[in-house]
């Protein structure tokens, strides 16, 4: 990601606020910024916008620009970004190599993700996910909410034309901030902490974050799919988790039976989400138990849904969630998975 520079990111803390008919100046180093290699003169004065202007060290002045006092009020100078040296040229090759991260495969080759969108990338700084680079387009960096993100992260942070980001990231409508995360997803068990959501063929990237999301506010520790769901950091289901996929650990493995028998063991008691079994209103768990969400089209898979079935009391470790009374209405088979688990979590957990 060292390739892709372009943003002087001149950030210092002082205390106190911007203000007087005086003018003060602080010079920091520029460490952001092309290796160190330019410093940031920042001029404080009564003025509502204050000037940030980037020279290199050989003298040259870079490009002058007004920054929202906001940045600069407070308990620190926000991300003041400055446009000295002008962005790096973005090779085609390094725009095919993020754009992969769109795909699986290459997600798991690399051991990367991407984060999309400022509500998800604040999240992830505020979580100290592992992010490795943060990308902005110019015109997102006269945002606020931008330039304290910036000022909070250790990831490198560069710019990007707009267009390129459209081209890397997922989302129909970029919002100007990209983020590369390492992967946070296990492929081994040595801990499995209750409560738990296990996820059993949940195929839409959309219906997987938003379970995750639940999963996070009702406080379950540990999220576990098969490999027939939706991959958790698919930039639809990172999107859709809001944040929650920093919340809880999340394991993938190839399938749930061998999981439920480990949480047996463990005393931990395993329900599944069905049309039939023990009505939601009925249902008490408690917190050493494990929910298991199957799929949109199919529900539960035959080899989870055998394995509950023979668990004593044989045939009870089934939960539902009764409709109207009187009978199901005729145009509407279930509900929406995410839908459904978020009343359970709710009921178990709330």
């Amino acid at each position: 990601m060292s390739r892709l520079k372009g943003v002087c990111m001149a950030s210092r803390r002082t205390g106190g606020r911007a203000g007087g008919t005086g003018r003060q100046e602080a010079v920091g180093s520029a460490s952001k910024c092309d290796g160190g290699k330019s410093t940031a003169r920042i001029v404080r004065s009564a003025a509502p916008f204050h000037l940030c202007e980037a020279f290199t060290r050989e003298g040259g002045a870079g490009v002058a620009g007004a920054v929202p006092s906001d940045l600069i009020h407070g308990a620190y100078f926000g991300a003041i970004l400055c446009t000295s040296p002008p962005a790096a040229h973005v090779t085609r090759q390094q725009l095919k190599d993020l754009a992969a991260l769109t795909r699986s495969r290459a997600r798991r080759e690399h051991g990367r993700f991407l984060v999309e969108g400022l509500r998800s990338v604040e999240a992830a700084v505020q979580a100290s996910a592992p992010l490795e680079a943060v990308l902005v387009t110019a015109e997102a960096a006269d945002d606020p909410r931008l330039g304290r993100l910036v000022a909070q992260t250790d990831a490198e942070v560069h710019t990007i034309a707009a267009r390129d980001l459209e081209r890397i990231g997922d989302a129909r409508t970029s919002q100007g901030v990209l983020a590369v995360a390492r992967s946070v997803v296990r492929d081994d068990l040595d801990s499995l902490e209750a409560p738990l959501l296990l996820l059993d063929g949940v195929q839409d990237p959309g219906n997987v974050g938003a379970l995750v999301r639940t999963a996070a506010w009702f406080g379950i520790r540990t999220v576990v799919g098969d490999t027939a769901t939706a991959d958790f950091e698919s930039p639809k289901a990172v999107r859709a988790s809001m944040g929650g996929i920093w919340d809880v650990a999340l394991a993938r493995v190839p399938s749930l039976v061998p999981v439920l028998g480990r949480l047996a063991e463990a005393g931990v008691t395993a329900w599944g989400a069905d049309l039939g079994g023990t009505s939601v209103g009925e249902w008490g768990p408690g917190a050493s138990a494990a929910l298991v969400m199957g799929s949109e089209a199919h529900g539960l898979s035959p080899e989870v849904s055998d394995w509950l079935r023979r668990q004593p009391p044989v045939g009870s470790r089934f939960v539902f969630i009764p409709g109207v009374e009187g009978g199901q209405p005729r145009g509407v088979e279930s509900l929406n998975v995410a839908v459904a688990g978020a009343v359970l979590m709710s009921r178990w957990l709330g």
